[in-house]
Order: structure tokens, then sequence, then C-alpha cells
């Protein structure tokens, strides 16, 4: 019974899950993470606002249904809900499913809006590689990618391919200063220069154009990262669905350790920490997941209601959620803005690798090194937090800062969570 068809099954049947919900869902693990050869690569798809992201995803599926295995994945089932349909952009994370002939790959598809901030990072922290997409009719195409880039590196995303969208506008012939200005920028955050790849994803026949057939030679062969198989289990939680049965269906990412059915875990984020017991593994004829790996599993326990994107689950005792600590900013933003943000004491919101999860924050204290400031933050919810732990502070949404964890400080206690509840009111 092929993999797809047994999910229909699975979700027609047993646990009667929605369309759309299944269609965000499905396209995340079918075959991926437990191939036979152990290549399983997850790669994000990432860029800004209508650069031809979800259209590169679905034309990549489609050029390998042809060969292979691969299911075709068009654009309006990767952006599936109807408030994708109606603005024509990404929103939510897509996932498709790819086989690229060595590897079995997902595809990330992030949404490219500047105010959804944390899909894009979650997108860039679950992958081993990121495809860079840009659209060479766009204003200030060097500027576009020195942002993209700034993201990718503080995330520590580990290698970026560049692809150069509507390439038949002839955008970048002659222009040697824009094309050295851009491989100066790949040099400049640590990515290799001479991995720019171009097309017109428009074009009927853009599957068939041989910068396609490259692009996914290259992540066929891109060599698979070493997964982090002996840590205590920490995997991200993407998404959730609550259902009749005594179950709860999770969709996360391991980044760290090994798990099997039977075993017992700790849920923490959120202001929350509660135990769960995995009860299956979906979608996998192996016993165990192993880090590296998008995976489908379901979860029991007393508080199951409780899971919900954006909380950690660990093995017991392995990690704690923090809500203090030092830190040091870059701004992203003019000077003036960014000390206004701060000096005038107004909420800002911190955005972590954690997918759909922010916690406001409060700087106590700073003082500026440099081009960077030195701050103490509390946040009004923990998260599982560690030294050079990489994050962003937005304002209304708007990107203002990159920081680091420099030291973990002592958790607020319940007096000093009530004070700044009050003051961010």
């Amino acid at each position: 019974m092929k993999v797809n068809h047994m999910c229909s099954i699975f979700v027609s049947v047993k646990f009667k899950l929605s369309t759309r919900f299944f269609n965000k869902c499905c396209y995340s693990t079918d075959r991926i993470g437990y191939s036979s050869n152990n290549r399983f690569l997850n790669v994000c798809v990432f860029g800004n606002h209508q650069s031809g992201k979800t259209l590169l995803c679905s034309t990549l599926t489609k050029a390998l249904s042809k060969i292979n295995s691969t299911q075709y994945i068009p654009v309006d089932v990767l952006d599936s809900n109807e408030d994708e349909k109606k603005t024509g952009s990404t929103i939510n994370l897509s996932f498709a499913p790819i086989n690229t002939g060595n590897s079995e790959v997902t595809l990330i598809d992030c949404p490219g809006r500047d105010i959804l901030i944390n899909p894009r990072i979650t997108g860039l922290t679950i992958a081993d590689l990121g495809v860079l997409v840009v659209s060479c009719d766009q204003d200030s195409l060097v500027d576009i990618i020195r942002k993209e880039l700034a993201l990718a590196r503080h995330f520590n995303l580990r290698e970026i391919v560049l692809f150069l969208n509507k390439s038949d506008l002839k955008f970048l012939d002659g222009n040697v200063h824009t094309n050295e200005s851009i491989k100066k920028l790949l040099n400049q955050y640590g990515y290799q220069s001479d991995l720019i790849f171009s097309g017109s994803l428009l074009e009927p026949d853009a599957d068939d154009q041989p910068q396609i057939k490259q692009l996914i030679d290259y992540i066929d062969k891109f060599p698979i990262p070493k997964r982090d198989s002996v840590s205590p289990v920490y995997m991200k939680v993407i998404t959730t669905k609550v259902l009749d049965s005594s179950d709860t269906f999770v969709l996360g990412y391991l980044e760290k350790g090994t798990f099997s059915v039977g075993q017992n875990f700790t849920v923490l984020g959120k202001g929350r920490e509660f135990d769960v017991c995995v009860s299956e593994i979906l979608d996998s004829e192996c016993d165990k997941i192993e880090a590296g790996s998008l995976c489908k599993i379901m979860l029991r326990g007393n508080r199951r209601r409780w899971l919900s994107k954006g909380v950690v689950i660990t093995n017991p005792g392995s990690y704690q959620a923090n809500d203090h600590f030092n830190c040091s900013i870059t701004p992203t933003s003019a000077d003036d803005y960014f000390k206004e943000s701060f000096g005038q004491n107004l909420p800002l919101d911190l955005y972590s690798d954690q997918p759909h999860s922010f916690c406001r924050v409060k700087a106590l204290d700073y003082c500026k090194v440099d081009n960077m400031y030195n701050c103490n933050i509390k946040l009004s919810d923990a998260q599982v937090l560690s030294k050079n732990y990489p994050f962003v502070l937005a304002k209304n949404k708007i990107l203002v800062g990159l920081g680091k964890v420099n030291e973990i400080l002592p958790n607020l206690n319940a007096e000093d969570k009530l004070r700044m509840h009050k003051k961010l009111q």
C-alpha cells in the first residue's frame, strides 16, 4: 500500500481530520526522514514577498514527478487555506516531500511578508539547506538579499543557494556591479558565491529548464549534516490537533535525540510544564525517530489538550524554561528607533526558533558597546533558552534587532511576573 493512500485511510476513517488541516500536514513527512539509505534532508525555500518561493516548490515537485514517485503539488495545494488563496501569498509554513534520487527531501515553503517573522524563523532553523528566492524585477535587489542573508546567518543556516526568478527579464545581464555586489554579500555572510541559479518560473515549461534540473542535482548531492542523536530529546512542535480519541496529533521537528513509541516526555513552554507519552509514530515503517526528522506522532496524557504549536518536547529534567537573561542585541533598524523602543518602555516581542511562539519582553538595563547593545531582558512567558541562543526582537511585528543570549539568570518570582504583566497590559 502506498504511503499517501495509507494517509488518506488514516484521515478519513480513523481520526476524521479536516481536509484543510490534513493538506497542511500530509505534505510534510510522507516518505521523509525514513529512507533506506538514511539520506533525508530539510530544505527551506525562503525570500521576500512575491518572489516565487511557492512556485519554485511546486515546479520542483512537477519536474521530479516525471521521473520518480514524487507527487506533483500545485501552488493552490501548498497555499491551501482561504486567506492564502484570497491574497495569493503564503501565510503558514507548507511542506512538500520530493525524491531527488539519492535523498528524501522535505521542501519547507516559508512566507515572505515581514510581519510573518515567526514562521520564517521556524523554516530557517529546521533546515539543513536554504534556497533563497529573489525576483529580478524587484527594486533594491541587493538590499533584499542582504536582509535575508542576515536573518539566515543569525539563525545558523548552514548553506544557501540563491535562485534568481524572472531571469528572462535580463535584469542582471551586463550589470557587473550588481552581480559582484551579490557575490560579495554571499561571501560576507559566510556562504558560497558560486551557488547561483536562475530561471523563469512563470514559463509553461519551467520544470524542464536546465537550471531547475541543476538545482535538483545540487540538492541531491548536498552532504547530509551530522545529526545529534546522543543528546536528550529536543523536539519543536510545529502544529497540533486534539482528536476525539485519547490522542493528540503532533507535527514536530526532532532537533536532538532519538525516541520511540511508549517513551514518556515533558512538554515545556508558554508558561506550562506537563508530561506526555508517545502512543504512535505515523507514516513510518521504523519504530523510532532520529534527530533531523520532521515527524508525525500521536501523544497521550492527562493534559494532552494543552499541547500547542510553540512548545518543546524533551526528556524529563533535561531542559528548563527561562524568563530572565542577559543578551547582546544588534539593531536592524535605525539606531534612534531602536533606542526609542527601549527608552519609552514600550512592549517588544521576542521571537525564537520555537515555532509560532513569541513573548513580550522588557529591557531593564542596556548599554551600547560598539554597534551592539548589552541588555537585561525579562520575558512574559518562559522559553527554553541556552547560552548563545539566537532570537529576534520586533515592535508591532517589525524586526528591530537580532539578539543572542549571553547568560541565563534566575527565573522571576511570582510577584515580579505579576508586576511585569500589569506594566505590559
